[in-house]
């Protein structure tokens, strides 16, 4: 499965930077940034650009719901045949691009949620 990841700034750089430190290098991946000099019609033009070179599949993961990146990615959806999870992490990124090629996109979706949720918990260090 093709991923878009697609933040504000350069976080969804960072992201596929990390996940590579830890899994080495993926295919079909685009990170794509929404920077504070660009206006909303670039950020659509460089997403579309990417949904039209993979054929309009996949999945575009977003940093939070209802921001630039997921309004767009929305907006996508509706020409698209495109999966959209809000809320990406590290852990839900390793998630996804461990088990895109063995679980069914909705399967991968669940299992993608709950290991950014799972991911987020207090460590207690010497109260």
């Amino acid at each position: 499965m093709n991923i878009l990841i697609a933040t504000h700034f350069n976080l969804s750089e960072s992201l596929l930077g990390a996940a590579e430190m830890i899994i080495g290098s993926q295919k079909n991946v685009k990170a794509v940034t929404f920077s504070p000099d660009e206006g909303i019609d670039a950020l659509k033009e460089k997403m579309e650009r990417v949904m039209i070179e993979w054929g309009g599949e996949g999945l575009i993961l977003t940093d939070i719901p209802g921001g630039s990146p997921s309004n767009v990615a929305s907006l996508l959806a509706t020409r698209y045949p495109v999966f959209i999870l809000t809320g990406v992490n590290l852990p839900m990124l390793l998630e996804i691009l461990l088990q895109r090629e063995v679980l069914a996109p909705k399967e991968l979706l669940k299992t993608a949620e709950e290991a950014g949720k799972t991911a987020i918990r207090e460590i207690a260090v010497n109260k």
